[in-house]
Parts: C-alpha cells; sequence; structure tokens
C-alpha cells in the first residue's frame, strides 16, 4: 500500500510539474541593450543597421534645415556602472546624411 501510494504522489508530482508553462510564453523578450555599447558601437552605423539592430523608431524628427534627423527610441537599458536595468529608457540616434553621428541615452 505505501509503495502504491508512493508511486501516485510521485507521478502527481512528475505530472504537475512537467504541465506548467511560464507566465511569459506569449510575450516578446525584450532585449536589454547596455547602454556603454550603444553609445560606441551605433555612431557610423546608416539607418538600415540601426534598425536591424534596434527595430523601427519611436519618433522620428528633422531640424529645420533638414540636414539632422533625430530617431527616439524607448528600450531596456543596462547602465553598467551601476548594474541596473532602466525599462523605459530613450534612446535618441541623430544622422547626418543618413549616418548616425551622436547617440544620447537617457535613463529612466
Amino acid at each position: 500500500m505505501n509503495k502504491l501510494l508512493l508511486f501516485l504522489l510521485s507521478m502527481t508530482s512528475v505530472f504537475h510539474c512537467g504541465c506548467q508553462t511560464p507566465g511569459d510564453l506569449g510575450k516578446k523578450q525584450e532585449t536589454v541593450y547596455p547602454k556603454r555599447n550603444l553609445e560606441i558601437l551605433l555612431p557610423g552605423k546608416n539607418q538600415i543597421e540601426v534598425i536591424e539592430l534596434l527595430g523601427h523608431p519611436n519618433a522620428i524628427g528633422e531640424n529645420s534645415s533638414r540636414r539632422l534627423v533625430t530617431w527616439e527610441y524607448r528600450r531596456e537599458v543596462l547602465d553598467q556602472a551601476t548594474g541596473l536595468i532602466f525599462y523605459l529608457s530613450r534612446i535618441w540616434l541623430t544622422f547626418e546624411k543618413g549616418v548616425c553621428v551622436e547617440v544620447q541615452v537617457e535613463l529612466l
């Protein structure tokens, strides 16, 4: 009787654990971008390369002369100095003639 009870309990626990699915199964996994990597690696990239890395921007702006274009992103950014992840950080990329010339990251 004890063996049967032990067998049933072990099978129940195996079945219960095996059928559990993570709570974020249907959610898209967000990439966390290290702040320093953004500041070092993005300048010099063209707009197509940036879209391949970060996706499409959340907002696009132009200055009055239309020589400079600014893209704004909202992404998760890791501040390597503190080890903290900031979930709604702003990333501004300034492009001149289609090439990224400046990166600004505001940790929020």
